[in-house]
């Protein structure tokens, strides 16, 4: 079986915080500055390690999948392709800010190496 996947990850952190060491860190943002620009500073090393879960006891991970195509069905071997677009949300408090612009969501796409993904198991 050939599986193709299309992750898109987005991580929302709206409270603050406290605990977290002061190198590099900010915890307000204001409206000039871009998704890039707060991620670079929430995701610096002094102060967040990709490789360490999320502190929280439990951490929900919603998953949503979508199917986009089931192609090349061979009963005889059980082969088959499957192509579909699954979504993970969860919160990180690590990176919990405040925002002055309304918007509580980062679109980390751009920083995907960078943060910690729950692992993924088919």
């Amino acid at each position: 079986m050939e599986v193709y996947i299309i992750l898109l990850t987005i991580i929302a952190g709206s409270a603050v915080v406290a605990g977290f060491p002061p190198q590099g860190y900010q915890k307000s943002f204001d409206v000039t500055q871009s998704d890039k620009e707060m991620l670079d500073l929430l995701t610096h090393k002094n102060r967040y390690d990709k490789r360490i879960k999320p502190p929280q006891q439990q951490i929900n991970v919603n998953i949503s999948v979508l199917l986009l195509s089931l192609s090349s069905p061979d009963e005889s071997s059980l082969h088959y392709e499957v192509e579909f677009l699954m979504h993970q949300k969860w919160v990180d408090t690590r990176l919990a800010h405040t925002r002055h612009n309304g918007f509580q969501h980062v679109y980390a796409l751009s920083h995907h190496a960078q943060i910690w993904k729950p692992d993924i198991f088919l």
